[in-house]
């Protein structure tokens, strides 16, 4: 007789809110020019607890469809999100309104990855209301005070109410704990099945560049990479940020880079050919948590070129690319790897094996399965 797996969820149906304000596009699949990436996680976890017979709700941004909606079996609720990005003028009420919307779907847990704005409504929630509640650290900056005096004072408030935090990285576990006494574990994010059965098509980009207008993502430096690099050709796939007139600035500056196809925003179920065609993968911002973008080019066998972001030194430890450190020396490690395709065939093989050890779905499902299995108690 075959045994269950140790992670299986008891037979009663667990129900589970994703509070993702801009996760409709990606569950829709609809191009509304906005990145998801912090969203592809939660909508990994969701399709392994679909697949284990639970039930799925996400709250998302009002984007112009129903107030509910189904897609891929997760029911979609449009939620009171008006103040994000703008002004507090509707915080308080849209407050309210979440608080009352949450205890409406009546989810035994409640996930929050972004914004930490939100959480101080899901804290109140689950203090009037009981549901369990999880932040997963979307990014480093989540283990600190937030610069905006509202949220900054609301956050470590709504932190106190969590049952239990998720961190990318051992690196994230410790910078909570001690800026905001944040406890919990680490997760390693879950790596998307690609198909990889078809003909691998030809390398025509030398170095890729995938995220949004974002400052923090620092588009500006791939764009200096690629005047300075005239003999390489770039591609820049860029969402929209917050700040718009940035995002117009680097665009109009991209088109007008000779050696840079600039593709504008590009939806994250039709990237993976990009991955595919890629030498190298250029990774330039300051900060982020574990970018999925690492997982989808590792998965796609290219080295990373990173400019600073390396969690837990994994691209340092497990030879998965470089980590220039700087603007000449990651001009240097680009050069050296598009002379060098023994290099790059080696690096991709490791960072295929990396992401089949440890970011493969059904380990990491089974960690949230068991999480939510034990916090049930």
């Amino acid at each position: 007789m075959n045994s269950q797996p140790v992670w299986r969820m008891t037979d009663r149906v667990t129900h589970v809110c994703f509070v993702a304000p801009n996760a409709y596009p990606l569950l829709s699949n609809a191009d509304y020019g906005i990145s998801c990436g912090a969203e592809v996680q939660q909508f990994l976890i969701a399709e392994a607890l679909l697949k284990h017979g639970h039930r799925v709700t996400f709250v998302v941004d009002d984007f112009g469809q129903e107030d509910r909606e189904v897609h891929h079996s997760i029911e979609v609720i449009k939620g009171p999100f008006r103040y994000l990005g703008g002004s507090n003028i509707h915080f308080f009420v849209d407050t309210v309104k979440l608080v009352l919307l949450l205890r409406k779907i009546g989810a035994d847990f409640n996930v929050l990855k972004t914004p930490v704005s939100l959480l101080f409504a899901m804290s109140l929630h689950r203090r009037l209301f009981g549901r369990k509640l999880i932040k997963i650290i979307a990014h480093d900056q989540d283990c600190i005070r937030p610069n905006n005096k509202l949220v900054s004072k609301l956050y470590p408030w709504g932190t106190r109410a969590l049952d239990y935090t998720i961190f990318q990285s051992e690196h994230q576990k410790q910078r909570g704990l001690k800026n905001l006494g944040l406890k919990g574990k680490v997760i390693k994010n879950m790596a998307h099945a690609m198909n990889c059965k078809c003909e691998c098509p030809k390398k025509d980009i030398d170095v890729l560049w995938i995220g949004s207008s974002e400052r923090r993502k620092r588009p500006d430096v791939f764009l200096d990479l690629a005047e300075q690099l005239s003999q390489v050709k770039f591609t820049m796939v860029m969402a929209d940020g917050l700040d718009k007139q940035f995002h117009d600035q680097i665009e109009e500056r991209a088109r007008s880079v000779h050696n840079m196809d600039y593709k504008g925003f590009v939806p994250y179920h039709r990237t993976w050919n990009l991955y595919r065609r890629a030498k190298i993968l250029a990774c330039t911002s300051d900060a982020e948590g574990f970018p999925n973008i690492f997982l989808q080019a590792w998965q796609a066998s290219i080295p990373v070129v990173s400019l600073t972001v390396d969690p837990d030194n994994v691209i340092r430890d497990n030879r998965l690319g470089f980590v220039s450190g700087c603007m000449d020396k990651m001009k240097k490690d680009i050069n050296s790897l598009l002379a060098d395709a023994s290099l790059r065939s080696e690096l991709g093989r490791n960072g295929r094996d990396y992401v089949q050890k440890n970011h493969a779905a059904d380990v990491i499902a089974g960690q949230f399965l068991s999480l939510f299995e034990s916090l049930k108690s």
